[in-house]
């Protein structure tokens, strides 16, 4: 894809001889490949591990809440290496693992009679 977009950017500053229209062309051809930052699923994950959290799961389950945990470490760095397809992707495995283990958590508190919220 890249030999195609040299390609044609060099075909398009032949016809308009002029790099700085080509420089333009390029940098919007590069802003559209950019993902936007993933806001919501940060967001998200971080209230699905505080729910999770508050429900004790970390002693319950942890297996569930360990897998959360790190995969929201992990989508935390990435954010801040402006890898958004990751850091999506990372927040969207902890959501769903902090939901599995505050379920799981829940569920076993019920079947001991153990008061919960």
């Amino acid at each position: 894809m890249q030999k195609i977009v040299a390609q044609t950017l060099y075909r398009f500053s032949k016809t308009l001889k002029s790099p700085f229209l080509v420089f333009i062309a390029l940098a919007a051809i590069l802003a559209a490949c950019v993902s936007p930052a993933p806001y919501e699923e940060y967001t998200l994950a971080k209230e699905a591990l505080q729910a999770a959290q508050d429900a004790d799961s970390a002693k319950i389950s942890s297996a569930f809440w360990l897998e959360a945990e790190s995969s929201y470490r992990k989508g935390e760095e990435a954010y801040k290496l402006n890898e958004f397809d990751k850091a999506r992707t990372m927040f969207i495995r902890a959501r769903q693992a902090a939901e599995k283990a505050e379920n799981q958590t829940r569920l076993e508190k019920f079947k001991s009679g153990d008061v919960f919220q």
